[in-house]
């Protein structure tokens, strides 16, 4: 009997301690440290042509250190047609890099856009050890819109945002009134509850109290505080018109995040697409040519360049 019980004290101290390590160690580092997709060491985790001369564009290097001493791998693609009615900051989803957006950008290269294509921090060739999904990034963002703006003071500049690049574009165009358009896809409404929806689909339940708590030492392990990362509450100050974007079925980020965001705005011009049947990574596929035709009649409502007629 005494045997049983001592066994029985171990196996629960041994399931405490690894609880610990996971509350501790496991989930909040999930959290910070995405997978890190590095497109120089391993080009097979895209389907596609991994530079810009593969799309017949031309790639300058633009990359930068920012005001905290992390440096961010950055990219300019001129269009193919000059002068350019817009420059699009292309920002990726979690775990993603730039050059994900290269298909996308062969297109607005090919409708006189250009494109800058970035890294975000803890991402692909930039620095820094965590993600903290837009609490930094969004003056990273905002340092870049000031050396393009250096460079060429007079094309409007937009953003083009996906997943977590669309919550990062929602804080910097929340504080950036430099930014003339936005076109922002499947993201969330507050971190909190992105990362509930994460972990429910990672467990296969819902547990809140987990994730709050997962959260929490996130926050404390990278120093920034999440009550500050609510798109939500951003959108609200945005003083653009934004093209709000997302798929009827996405299971990732649920529609609704989408929509709350998009509930806040109020700067004339906006507009909200439902895509019927896309999911969180078949926008672009499910949506088709019409989906890109709405975004470049959005430009074109949006800029005052005569390259649109």
């Amino acid at each position: 009997m005494k045997t049983a019980i001592k066994r029985g004290l171990i196996v629960l101290a041994f399931l405490f301690v690894l609880g610990m390590v996971v509350l501790w160690k496991i989930l909040p580092f999930m959290i910070l440290s995405p997978q890190r997709a590095d497109i120089i060491q391993h080009p097979e985790i895209l389907r596609h042509k991994t530079r810009p001369e593969d799309y017949g564009l031309r790639g300058q290097d633009i990359s930068f250190n920012t005001s905290d001493s992390v440096h961010i791998s950055a990219t300019f693609i001129p269009s193919a047609h000059q002068p350019a009615k817009a420059t699009m900051v292309m920002l990726h989803g979690i775990g993603a890099c730039k050059e994900f957006f290269l298909p996308r950008s062969s297109q607005f290269c090919n409708d006189s856009i250009n494109v800058i294509l970035m890294d975000h921090r803890a991402h692909g060739q930039s620095g820094g050890e965590y993600c903290t999904y837009g609490y930094h990034e969004k003056q990273d963002v905002s340092e870049l819109i000031t050396s393009q703006l250096r460079r060429d003071p007079t094309t409007p500049i937009g953003i083009f945002g996906s997943s977590l690049g669309g919550a990062i574009a929602w804080q910097v165009i929340g504080q950036d009134d430099r930014v003339s358009f936005a076109i922002i896809e499947s993201t969330f409404d507050e971190l909190k509850n992105v990362v509930r929806v994460y972990l429910a689909r990672f467990i296969g339940f819902h547990f809140d109290a987990l994730a709050d708590f997962a959260l929490w030492r996130a926050t404390q392990v990278a120093q920034f505080n999440s009550d500050e990362v609510i798109p939500m509450n951003s959108a609200q100050h945005a003083s653009c018109p934004v093209f709000c974007a997302h798929g009827s079925k996405d299971i990732h980020i649920p529609m609704q995040l989408g929509l709350n965001n998009y509930s806040r705005v109020t700067s004339a011009g906006s507009e909200l697409h439902i895509i019927p049947n896309a999911d969180h990574n078949n926008m672009n596929e499910t949506g088709g040519a019409a989906y890109y035709k709405e975004m470049i009649e959005f430009i074109r409502r949006n800029t005052s360049s005569k390259q649109f007629d």
